[in-house]
């Protein structure tokens, strides 16, 4: 799985939109944005609750074989999270910027 997957689902306008027009019907509204953010932790969430059971797993069997694997999984994991954060954090900074201006 390709560590910018999650992120690439999340598309937020690259222009500022009028307020009056609501953006139109191509462009997400920021609520929409907002529960994809949403959903998106959610699958990670879950893929790290799937890592760990594996992990699990592994251990109650013994068998270290699938451990690569797994760290592999997780390697994944932390880079969609580490994405997640700098696209979170540089956004909020964006839309504190915009606040002040306004």
């Amino acid at each position: 799985m390709n560590p910018l997957d999650f992120p690439s689902r999340l598309v937020l306008p690259s222009q500022p939109l009028n307020s009056g027009t609501g953006g139109g019907a191509s462009s997400p509204s920021f609520s929409e944005a907002l529960a994809d953010v949403a959903s998106i932790a959610r699958d990670m969430t879950a893929e790290r609750v799937s890592i760990a059971n594996q992990m699990r797993r592994i251990v109650n069997s013994g068998d270290t074989t699938q451990m690569p694997a797994v760290l592999t999984r997780l390697q994944d994991a932390n880079a969609r999270q580490e994405v997640m954060a700098t696209v979170l954090t540089k956004t909020t900074s964006g839309i504190d910027q915009i606040v002040k201006m306004q």
